[in-house]
């Protein structure tokens, strides 16, 4: 039972992290870039405010000499000059740059300085010290002192890793399986530091604080028990150690390298720092086994004793992993934020796997092609067919194969995995690339979640010993066929209030004739009594296919759908609900249409909702309230349009000229530029008029009321 307790607690921390967005400020800037060898440009933006610019100048080292004159470029929202200028890099070290004309103001110069050897210096100028002194290179013994210290201090300074080590040296482990894990831990981080600096894996600094404890609490509950092997809980170690290493090193807080490093000086310091870990690592294990030899030597007796140290071991990691728990209302989003059923199947892969006669080791590793598969399809954009019905369809028949004894064969093992992780690799990458910054970081950083979990609950199954048909398997397998079920009734729930109501309003409806078609079959295969085999006591299995046929119709049901029109639709002024769903269909084509890269289409599209002679002022009118205040550059996408309210229909509205309604609503968009994703809102108030133009409804009108822009909180991931 204390495992099963475990085991909840560690699932609680995969629960989809609570998200926060937050639109960006766009302070003045200072660009200087070395294009050629001592030449370089120079970009000083400043904000407009109110059709005015604030009267500053960059101060520049005297080293520096224009080579061109200003070019001075205004637009609505800043205020630029460019031009070139001539200085040798060696001469700028120990010089200053500076901002005249920020005292008195609150507006902060960011200042970026960038050279072709690869230093590169970031600041921010504050109107109380709008001066940035450029610091001289450092030297080989800086280096060493900086980075390798820092990496020693990084081992030693954490105490779940010398409660991991001291937990190696209690089991006893062989020194090759040691070496092993150190090499994997070794290199994970030096990996995770790599990726980090690319910015291709990005964690929460939290994380490694959870995993690390948790991988000492395991084995340490299991050592308790009689005749247990607690190494199961490690293994595969090089594996666990690549993992851990990962997150210690793709944390956001444990980026070693300084600004003002060149490309060679950083890959030394990079070599140094790993060093430096290395060697961390082996003082710390050299000192833990000391002092397990230390305690070896006491008068208890072994069993005892070990029993006592199995004890202090869990308590000590328990007390840790309890302690971070606190900081989960500091820092609630401690893991990469890819999509809830992601994380779900890891876990229920990890129940089918570790059951007996499941797959062996090796085919297990080779599912990792279908999900690095999806996952590079899904941040590429290129579409796999029925996404969601494949989602929510694999997910149920994990559930199936965890609750039941039917599918145990080879074959469908494999073409469920396969699926299963090629469609939730997809779904999590293209969830992950259109809402969060830093994608390829997030994506990977989940890939290297999902095995972790997967690992956690495959371990504990072959710890436990747990058959098919055990009680936690029962529980665990109906508990993802119903999440499954909610999946895919969320699918529907979105697709009647896009698609179906809104055709339903306009005197049509959706016959489904695929979902018809296996009803009906299903009803024809349904099993009837045969008296003639409970006289004989011929004993078969049961019938399925009438269940696979239900199932079926479940899932596909709004496939094969053919619209007709409702004879008893009877035209009438829209109220109410019905209001609602009209406005918010209309507001979500026109919106969306802004969405497409070619102008006739995007024409066409606002024609389908908008009257022709309303499509150029909100074209024009549209367009400037979604790009207002973006950076140039930036992709604009409306992804959300809500309709907040709906107020009753103004007098003088009828069926000729439209009717018309005070409505409030929101419109979502994201806005990214290069790999940084905000989300911002406009929220607005006005008369739309709607008119039925045969067999749609458009917009005949748009007064503004008023315009509002809200911060939404949001996540990088």
């Amino acid at each position: 039972m204390r495992c099963r307790g475990l085991f909840i607690l560690l699932l609680i921390q995969i629960i989809q992290p609570l998200q926060s967005r937050a639109d960006v400020v766009y302070p003045a800037r200072l660009e200087i870039k070395e294009e050629k060898p001592a030449e370089f440009s120079v970009r000083f933006t400043l904000p407009m405010i109110n059709n005015r610019r604030l009267r500053a100048e960059p101060v520049l080292p005297s080293a520096c000499a224009d080579m061109t004159e200003k070019e001075i470029r205004v637009t609505p929202n800043d205020y630029a000059e460019i031009r070139r200028i001539r200085c040798s890099p060696d001469l700028l070290f120990g010089e200053s740059i500076a901002v005249r004309g920020l005292i008195g103001t609150q507006v902060d110069v960011i200042l970026f300085l960038d050279m072709l050897d690869g230093r590169s210096y970031t600041a921010t100028l504050k109107p109380a010290k709008a001066v940035y002194v450029i610091p001289h290179p450092p030297s080989l013994s800086d280096l060493i002192h900086s980075t390798g210290l820092t990496g020693v201090r990084r081992i030693v300074a954490r105490p779940e890793i010398f409660l991991f080590l001291f937990l190696i040296a209690f089991l006893k482990i062989r020194w090759k399986n040691i070496v092993l894990l150190g090499c994997g831990f070794l290199a994970g981080y030096a990996a995770g530091q790599y990726l980090y600096q690319q910015k291709w894996l990005q964690f929460s600094s939290q994380l490694s604080l959870y995993a690390i404890p948790v991988a000492a609490l395991l084995p340490a509950i299991e050592f308790l028990k009689k005749g247990a092997n607690p190494l199961k809980w490690l293994r595969p170690l090089p594996v666990l150690g690549l993992i851990c290493g990962l997150l210690f090193g793709g944390s956001i807080s444990e980026s070693f390298l300084s600004t003002g490093l060149s490309t060679i000086e950083r890959s030394l310091a990079y070599v140094i720092h790993t060093t430096g870990i290395a060697v961390g690592l082996i003082l710390g294990y050299l000192l833990v086994a000391e002092f397990h030899r230390i305690l070896g030597a006491s008068p208890i007796r072994e069993e005892k004793r070990e029993r006592l140290l199995g004890y202090l071991i869990g308590i000590l990691a328990l007390s840790l992993v309890l302690y971070r728990l606190c900081t989960l209302l500091i820092v609630p989003s401690i893991i990469p934020g890819a999509p809830s059923e992601f994380y779900l199947l890891a876990a229920a892969l990890g129940l089918w796997l570790g059951l007996p006669n499941s797959l062996t080791e090796g085919w297990m590793w080779i599912f990792a092609v279908p999900v690095a598969a999806g996952m590079f399809l899904g941040y590429s954009a290129i579409p796999l067919p029925s996404v969601p019905v494949m989602v929510s369809g694999t997910l149920f028949l994990s559930g199936i194969a965890i609750l039941t004894e039917r599918f145990k064969g080879f074959g469908f093992s494999v073409a469920v995995l396969g699926m299963a992780l090629l469609y939730h690799g997809w779904n999590s990458a293209a969830f992950i690339e259109e809402n969060l910054s830093m994608p390829i970081a997030v994506i990977v950083g989940s890939a290297v979640i999902g095995i972790l979990i997967f690992l956690l609950v495959r371990n504990a199954v072959m710890m436990q010993h747990w058959e098919r048909g055990a009680p936690v398997f029962r529980i665990a397998g109906g508990a993802i066929i119903i999440l499954a079920v909610a999946l895919r009734i969320g699918d529907y729930a979105e697709w009647y209030e896009k698609v179906v109501s809104g055709e339903m309003i306009l005197g049509y409806v959706r016959i489904p004739l695929l979902g018809l078609l296996l009803l009906t079959a299903s009803l024809f295969a349904w099993p009837r009594r045969r008296r003639i085999r409970e006289i004989l006591k011929i004993q078969t299995q049961k019938p399925i296919l009438h269940w696979v046929l239900l199932i079926l119709c479940f899932f596909l049901f709004p496939y094969g759908t053919v619209q007709v029109r409702n004879f008893l639709h009877e035209p009438s002024a829209p109220t109410g609900d019905t209001a609602r769903r009209i406005l918010t269909r209309i507001l979500s084509n026109t919106y969306q249409a802004f969405n497409f890269k070619d102008e006739e289409q995007l024409y066409n599209r606002l024609l389908e909702t908008v009257s022709g002679d309303l499509v150029e002022s909100v074209y024009l009118d549209s367009r400037r309230k979604l790009t207002s205040g973006v950076r140039k550059g930036a992709e604009v996408t409306v992804q959300e349009v809500r309709v907040i309210s709906v107020g009753g229909k103004v007098r003088g509205s009828n069926a000729v000229e439209g009717y018309t309604y005070e409505c409030k609503w929101s419109v979502t968009a994201r806005v990214r530029h290069l790999q940084h994703v905000h989300h911002r809102q406009n929220i607005y108030t006005g008369l739309l008029r709607v008119q039925a133009v045969g067999d749609s409804w458009k917009i005949g009108d748009i007064a503004l009321i008023s315009e509002d822009r809200v911060i939404i909180p949001w996540s990088s991931g």
